[in-house]
C-alpha cells in the first residue's frame, strides 16, 4: 500500500513538470483579442433594425398602421427585409411581351391601349423564314427552247396545270403545282409518274415578318382575358418575361 502511494505521488509530480514546460498555454478570451483575432459584433450594437416582411403585415393588422410602417418608428434607412421582399402594399414592376402580330392593324389597336394607359413600351419585329409550300417541278431544263419543247409533252399527256420558271436557280424549270400540305404534293408526284414523268418536290420557304410589343407595368391593365377580348380570332399572346 505504501509503495502504490509513492507509485502516484511520483506520477502527479511528472504531469506537473510537463505541464509547466512543455504543454502549449490554452488561449482564453483575453488572449484571442491579443493576435488581432475579429470578434463578435451584436446587431443590437449596430443600430440596426430587422424586419420580416410577413411580421410586418401582421404587425400592421393588430395596430391598425399602414403596413409600409409596421407598426413601428424606426426609419427606412435602418430597416432590413430578410426575404428580399418588398413592403406589405408595394407593387412589384412586371415585364411582359405581346405578340406576336403580323397585321399592321392589330398592332396599331395594341399600341394604342398601351398608350392610353400611360404604359412604356417598345416594338421588336422577328424575321425568320416559314415554310411556304411544297412545289412539284421538273428540273431545269438547258435552255427555254428546250422548256417548251417539254410543255408540248405534257399537254399530250394531259398534263393543264404547268408554268416555265424565268428566274434564279430554277431557270427554265417547269413548275406543276404548289401545294401547302404535304401528302397533296405527295399525291401529285405519283399521278406525274403514272404518266411517265419525273418530277421532283421542292420546298418552299418565305421570309415572315412577326412583330412583338415589350412593355412593363405594376398592374394587371393589361391581361390575357382582356388580350382575348380584343383580339378573339387571332393567336396573340401574353408572356412574361425578365426586366431589363
Amino acid at each position: 500500500m505504501k509503495i502504490a502511494f509513492l507509485i502516484l505521488l511520483l506520477l502527479n509530480g511528472l504531469f506537473f513538470l510537463w505541464r509547466s514546460y512543455f504543454a502549449e498555454p490554452i488561449q482564453t478570451p483575453d488572449s484571442l483579442a491579443a493576435v488581432n483575432a475579429p470578434g463578435l459584433v451584436l446587431l443590437a450594437e449596430t443600430g440596426t433594425t430587422i424586419f420580416d416582411s410577413k411580421d410586418i403585415e401582421s404587425d400592421a393588422a393588430e395596430t391598425g398602421l399602414p403596413s409600409e410602417l409596421g407598426g413601428g418608428t424606426a426609419g427606412d434607412s435602418d430597416i432590413v427585409f430578410l426575404n428580399n421582399s418588398l413592403p406589405f402594399g408595394t407593387e412589384r414592376e412586371r415585364c411582359y411581351s405581346i405578340g406576336p402580330f403580323i397585321e399592321s392593324d392589330a398592332l396599331d389597336s395594341i399600341q394604342v391601349l398601351l398608350s392610353d394607359n400611360e404604359m412604356q413600351f417598345s416594338v421588336r419585329t422577328l424575321t425568320e423564314p416559314e415554310l411556304y409550300g411544297y412545289n412539284v417541278i421538273l428540273p431545269p431544263f438547258s435552255d427555254r427552247k428546250e422548256a417548251e419543247k417539254m410543255v408540248e409533252i405534257l399537254v399530250d399527256k394531259g398534263v393543264t396545270d404547268y408554268y416555265i420558271i424565268a428566274d434564279g436557280e430554277l431557270d427554265n424549270a417547269i413548275s406543276l403545282g404548289l401545294f401547302r400540305e404535304h401528302r397533296f404534293a405527295i399525291r401529285h408526284v405519283a399521278f406525274l409518274e403514272k404518266k411517265g414523268l419525273s418530277p421532283t418536290m421542292n420546298v418552299r420557304y418565305e421570309d415572315r415578318s412577326r412583330h412583338w410589343i415589350d412593355y412593363s407595368e405594376s398592374g394587371e391593365t393589361l391581361d390575357t382575358i382582356t388580350l382575348q377580348r380584343a383580339f378573339p380570332e387571332s393567336d396573340i399572346q401574353r408572356l412574361a418575361r425578365a426586366c431589363p
